[in-house]
């Protein structure tokens, strides 16, 4: 008795140490670059097209499918080659 007793006191304080499984909450602040890594980036002029390869890291534990991605580009800089 005074050992299935210790047992189930072991149990419980193993299962109190474990930490829960959760999904991130990725609305923070701090975690808002943690969901698009670049992978390659093009050097555009004005009208010119090109491919922006990035990963998306998803919290879901199942396949993201269909996905749709409309970007704009808000801001046009110059490479200042004078350095």
């Amino acid at each position: 008795m005074r050992a299935a007793a210790l047992a189930l006191g072991v149990l419980l304080v193993v299962a109190l140490l474990v930490p829960t499984a959760k999904a991130e909450d990725f609305g923070a602040v701090t975690k808002v670059s943690g969901l698009i890594r670049v992978k390659e980036t093009p050097q555009l002029a004005p009208g010119d097209s090109g491919r922006f390869a990035f990963w998306f890291n998803s919290t879901y534990s199942g396949n993201i499918t269909n996905v749709r991605l409309n970007v704009t580009i808000y801001r046009y800089a110059t490479i200042d080659q004078s350095t």
